[in-house]
């Protein structure tokens, strides 16, 4: 194992999901196509923000806006969720979080300020970070999976996410996903950076 990868290792932790405090730690199992290595995904919590700021570092060419730990304290604090996906070996090696505890979405997006504001029917998906040595595994696409899965658990009908114009990776894996551009313009966390602002409205399973 190789120093970047012996820095990310934690051990599994046993985190609640967050619709049920009884539900099992790991979502779900596999295969990843390109490394043949088995991984898991599971809810995050609290003990998990050490291996979320490790990641970060080591993801820190994909250009996100950098979290620290009270970033990461305060989204669960706030009722809020995280994906976590794990090698073999225990390692986090992608994840993402998922906003329902929203502010107005019109400070989101001002594009958004017509839409429905009821808070409980939006979801962001946001801070998505790859290990890179695990990168297309297509683990992105299997945390957007997970959230629309657990949007319609909760009765989430819109789901957002943002994403910055020269990350053409991230706006296939939205669009395959039948998610639609509705604007384009300066971040509202940072005015430097041009993003796509992203959209899908989903229907009853």
């Amino acid at each position: 194992m190789n120093t970047a990868l012996k820095r990310a290792f934690v051990p599994l932790a046993a985190p609640l999901a967050p619709c049920d405090s009884d539900a099992p730690a790991v979502i779900t199992s596999g295969l990843l196509p390109k490394t043949g290595e088995a991984y898991t995904m599971q809810w995050l919590n609290t003990d998990h923000i050490p291996a979320l700021i490790t990641l970060q570092n080591l993801a820190a060419d994909q250009e996100i806006i950098p979290r620290d730990a009270a970033y990461f304290g305060a989204l669960f604090a706030t009722g809020n969720a995280a994906l976590g996906i794990f090698n073999q070996f225990g390692m986090m090696i992608g994840a993402a979080t998922i906003r329902t505890k929203t502010a107005p979405m019109a400070a989101f997006c001002a594009a958004l300020a017509t839409q429905d504001q009821n808070h409980s029917t939006h979801s962001i998906f946001g801070t998505v970070m790859t290990h890179p040595d695990y990168r297309g595994n297509g683990l992105m696409g299997r945390m957007i999976d997970q959230w629309m899965v657990y949007a319609h658990e909760t009765g989430t009908v819109n789901l957002h996410a943002r994403l910055r114009t020269t990350n053409e990776n991230s706006l296939k894996n939205f669009l395959r996903k039948d998610f639609a551009i509705v604007a384009e313009g300066p971040s509202p966390e940072d005015a430097t950076r041009t993003v796509y602002f992203v959209h899908r409205t989903l229907g009853p399973q």
